[in-house]
């Protein structure tokens, strides 16, 4: 064969080649694997909450397990129910086998399928007094709407504008695509109506692209616990114009009165009559640095107390986990039984890396629990 005929030869196979169908997308799937005893502790912890449905599973799931080092389980699909009940010993199964290699030296390795295909990743260890560390990796692209403001960007945020007093869950971000609330709103719906989204508060001349959060321990009766949230701003005069035109904007829309309200020479203005839902009177106030805008006026004055503050210029989120019993009776005046957790304060720092985002997670185990 002469070496024209090769060369004609090899076109065809290579253009058959790339007609070829794709092959077939092996499904995502859930895996995990972890040291048995790393499993052990943690469901008798869990299983300590006494008449909760966690409680009772937690203990179903201990009479279960099978006696080997190490553990595990996967199911096609993200699908959790089915993902506890296939426990094994990992030795058992060639696909366990390897994935118990990514878990390396922690206690526990979780793949996690999202809709478009694509892994979260968990790892998670124990440390000597049951602490948990737990690493996070979302893929690069994973957080769209909401999500989104939790992807940080490469700018800390700076320190915290309001109080961590009391706080139930304190954050704080500068999300590396800002903030854009319109879009996390569907266009043409009633919040959309309601908020006119074209208002200049939603411009990025306005705002500054952070943004932070607290939900504080409600009092006995409460209807709902005090909430404030914090957006920072490049010029007081444009941020105070901005909400007073989207507050003009919403009474246009419905009946409610405007009154004037101000916290320590910061002003501002409440819509008392505005209560579409539990408790909801809004205010807001402009300070130095940020517009508070607050659930009702106890919120704004709770937020911006003097107080402790756990929160690092680097930001994050803090939820102080020992606090939740409280505020489960404060809110519906009965006792919660059985039900303290075994963890007291969760705290969450992201980075955004090549491979996605990672967040990295400290959970402080209840000493003596």
């Amino acid at each position: 064969m002469g070496i024209r005929a090769i060369l004609m030869t090899t076109a065809i196979a290579t253009a058959c080649l790339a007609c070829r169908p794709p092959e077939p997308v092996k499904p995502p799937i859930a895996i995990f694997a972890a040291r048995t005893t790393s499993v052990v502790r943690l469901l008798d912890r869990l299983a300590r909450l006494e008449g909760t449905r966690l409680g009772r599973r937690a203990r179903e799931l201990r009479a279960e397990l099978p006696e080997c080092r190490v553990v595990g389980a996967w199911v096609p699909g993200p699908d959790a129910a089915t993902l506890l009940e296939g426990l094994q010993c990992v030795g058992e199964d060639t696909r366990l086998a390897a994935f118990d290699r990514v878990r390396g030296d922690r206690d526990l390795a979780l793949d996690w399928p999202l809709e478009n295909g694509e892994l979260v990743r968990l790892r998670l260890g124990f440390d000597s007094f049951e602490d948990a560390d737990l690493e996070l990796l979302v893929p690069p692209g994973a957080a769209r709407g909401a999500a989104a403001l939790l992807v940080p960007g490469p700018t800390p945020p700076g320190p915290a504008q309001l109080a961590g007093t009391d706080a139930l869950l304190h954050a704080r971000m500068r999300p590396r695509d800002g903030i854009d609330l319109a879009a996390l709103i569907s266009s043409g719906g009633p919040a959309q109506h309601l908020f006119r989204l074209k208002s200049r508060i939603f411009a990025d001349a306005v705002l500054d692209g952070t943004w932070e959060a607290a939900m504080y321990l409600p009092a006995p009766d409460d209807a709902a616990p005090p909430l404030a949230l914090a957006l920072g701003f490049h010029r007081r005069e444009s941020a105070v114009a901005a909400m007073e035109e989207l507050i003009e904007a919403i009474r246009t829309t419905w009946p409610v009165t405007r009154t004037e309200f101000s916290v320590d020479g910061a002003p501002g203005a409440c819509l008392p009559d505005l209560r579409i839902m539990p408790g909801l009177a809004p205010c807001y106030v402009a300070t130095d640095r940020a517009l508070v805008v607050g659930w009702n006026s106890t919120s704004i004055e709770r937020s911006l107390a003097d107080g402790d503050d756990d929160l690092t210029s680097v930001g994050g989120v803090l939820v102080e986990l020992s606090r939740i019993a409280e505020a489960d009776t404060n809110l519906t005046g009965m006792t919660v039984t059985g039900g303290k957790l075994p963890w007291t304060r969760l705290r969450a720092v992201g980075r955004e890396e090549k491979d996605g985002v990672r967040v990295r997670v400290h959970i402080e185990a209840r000493r003596g629990a």
